[in-house]
């Protein structure tokens, strides 16, 4: 059966972020010790991503959840030197994937989450949790941050 992707932004109003009320000046968390930043998301412009920008987090108790009809789900990040790792859960299962943002120069549009094989006949709920741990400082004095740019949800052809 031939599939397709339907393809969701970071500011698509199907993906809830916890807390919801973004920062409003994202330039503000690059200082690590603005407190502004911390357990809140913001949006950031990088050229090249889906509609060129993402959700950025480095904050602890960060979430978000996207709920969706489909057969599959894929996740698209940016991967950096500054990256941190965030815990994903489908469905409330007991069982959860950790994804390391991490990589040694930038690296757009990657995979940080897939899973297929989703039953069609019900909706399903993927949630994202900042992994708490990744607050700590890196060796350049950064946060570690985790960037979120689009959502590819899979469903057959012929369902919309």
């Amino acid at each position: 059966m031939a599939t397709q992707d339907t393809q969701f932004g970071d500011s698509d109003s199907h993906v809830l972020f916890t807390p919801k009320d973004l920062v409003p000046n994202a330039d503000h968390c690059k200082n690590i010790s603005n407190h502004e930043c911390t357990g809140r998301w913001w949006q950031e412009g990088i050229p090249g991503t889906y509609a060129g920008s993402v959700k950025a987090t480095w904050g602890r108790g960060t979430t978000f959840e996207i709920t969706f009809y489909g057969s599959g789900i894929t996740v698209l990040g940016v991967k950096n030197s500054d990256g941190g790792k965030g815990t994903f859960t489908m469905d409330g299962e007991a069982q959860s994937t950790t994804t390391d943002f991490h990589a040694d120069s930038l690296k757009l549009n990657q995979t940080v989450y897939n899973r297929d094989g989703l039953d069609l006949s019900n909706p399903h709920t993927l949630h994202f949790r900042y992994f708490d741990a990744s607050f700590k400082k890196s060796s350049d004095g950064q946060r570690s941050v985790v960037r979120f740019d689009s959502f590819l949800v899979q469903h057959p052809a012929d369902v919309q």
